[in-house]
């Protein structure tokens, strides 16, 4: 699983990465590297079905699409109302929309540039209310841009209302 350091998180509102575990208290849940490591699928061949030709042309793109990318989040807390108050503070965070996650360690040195939709969402918590599991899914915009720099592929726009 790895050290209680291993995730950093940035969202829209933070200066910086922020450890996982020491801001939100959320740590990578069961095949959180599997997922962001899945493979990126590849953007659909434009295809021009003419009757004046037998078969199809294809015009074949070795350039990526968006990836969704479902992740899972393990949520500690010393007593229920800390937990609960851990699972606010996380939950707040992602629906800020934009969400930069790096794994903290030399095997993986790149940053995974997330907006959260808020779709396929799924959580259980355990019997005495201090541990849960918030599983949801994200959009990987441009998975072909892992660097640190911001990622110019997606503008916020701030509806007040």
């Amino acid at each position: 699983m790895g050290n209680w350091n291993d995730l950093k998180i940035k969202c829209v509102g933070d200066n910086g990465f922020q450890n996982g575990y020491d801001y939100y208290h959320v740590r990578m849940g069961k095949g959180f590297i599997d997922a962001l490591e899945s493979g990126i699928p590849l953007k659909e061949p434009i295809e021009n079905d003419s009757r004046l030709e037998h078969g199809v042309r294809m015009l074949v793109s070795t350039k990526k699409a968006k990836r969704n990318v479902t992740l899972v989040f393990n949520i500690f807390g010393r007593t229920e109302e800390e937990y609960m108050t851990h699972k606010r503070t996380f939950e707040g965070k992602l629906l800020e929309g934009l969400v930069d996650i790096k794994v903290n360690n030399s095997n993986h040195t790149e940053v995974y540039h997330l907006v959260y939709t808020g779709k396929s969402v799924s959580y259980r918590h355990s019997y005495n209310g201090r541990f849960g599991i918030f599983a949801c899914q994200f959009v990987e915009p441009n998975p072909d841009n892992r660097s640190e720099s911001a990622n110019e592929h997606v503008r916020t726009i701030v509806y007040s209302g």
